[in-house]
């Protein structure tokens, strides 16, 4: 798991044992996203079907097709998400995603700015620590994996951070120092995450296929 997570595109959530798929599309990266569906979790629990596709063991987060989105616009993003779920939807499987995709629809172009990702990669981030360890400060977290990650980030970025102080505080990171970060805490996120809400759900006593 590296920079492809870091790209645009198409996406799925999906379970081939339970021939269960949720088809997605972002125009910023799939890492963000996927975060985003993880801690949105919660909200589903009254919803057997998407349940069953979160929690189990099984279910995977894929990477589809990815877009450039610097020469696709959305209309290309929505066209591929409707043929991504009639792909599934035409070999029986049960598609939990719907699109708003209008072919008659003249789309405005992707907007939103450097600082508005910034301040979503933070929110992500800022969740990920709490979900993971909440006796953790957060700004140390942060400025430990900044610390340690500081060659990695120019050498595979190409960043030139050589002269940016290794305790530089959360909110004056910018973009791709946030993206390490958040590649640093997935792994674990995800694990910590799904858990916690396979025994939140154990607590309710519905009985559904979730761990085998």
């Amino acid at each position: 798991m590296g920079k492809e997570l870091l790209k645009a595109g198409i996406y799925a959530i999906i379970n081939k044992r339970l021939k269960m798929v949720y088809i997605g599309i972002t125009q910023d990266c799939f890492l963000v996203r996927w975060i985003e569906h993880l801690k949105r979790m919660p909200m589903y629990l009254h919803n057997n079907d998407r349940t069953r596709l979160y929690l189990a063991k099984d279910t995977q987060y894929i990477v589809l097709k990815e877009i450039d989105v610097a020469i696709s616009d959305k209309k290309m993003f929505y066209e591929l998400e409707i043929k991504a779920q009639e792909f599934y939807k035409e070999r029986g499987w049960i598609v939990l995603s719907t699109s708003t995709y209008n072919k008659a629809t003249e789309y405005s172009p992707w907007n939103f700015t450097i600082e508005a990702k910034k301040k979503r990669y933070r929110r992500a981030i800022s969740h990920m620590v709490a979900t993971i360890g909440k006796e953790i400060n957060q700004s140390e977290v942060v400025a430990r994996l900044y610390t340690a990650h500081h060659n990695e980030v120019n050498r595979s970025f190409d960043t030139y951070m050589c002269n940016k102080p290794r305790q530089t505080p959360i909110e004056e990171l910018g973009a791709t120092e946030l993206q390490l970060i958040m590649l640093d805490l997935y792994p674990r996120y995800k694990v910590k995450s799904t858990n916690k809400m396979r025994e939140q759900y154990i607590q309710t006593d519905r009985q559904l296929d979730l761990f085998t």
